[in-house]
């Protein structure tokens, strides 16, 4: 998902602002729905719907909830 987005909205991923979710209210699940859709929407409409947009999202979800695993190692 990363591939198709500039090395900031990369960074933006990262724990730093989840792990201040009692302060700000953005969970994982927050994030993914704010940054899911950003960083797969697709030109071809047909592709953005909603089955489409919840499996973006939960993939979103899972790459936030494990950014240290699958990008710092």
């Amino acid at each position: 998902m990363c591939f198709h987005s500039p090395e900031m909205e990369c960074n933006t991923l990262n724990f730093n602002v989840s792990i201040y979710s009692d302060t700000n209210l953005m969970t994982t699940t927050n994030l993914s729905l704010v940054f899911g859709p950003i960083l797969a929407w697709s030109d071809d409409a047909q592709m953005n719907t909603l089955v489409n947009i919840t499996l973006i999202n939960t993939f979103t979800e899972i790459l936030i909830a494990r950014y240290t695993e699958l990008f710092l190692k």
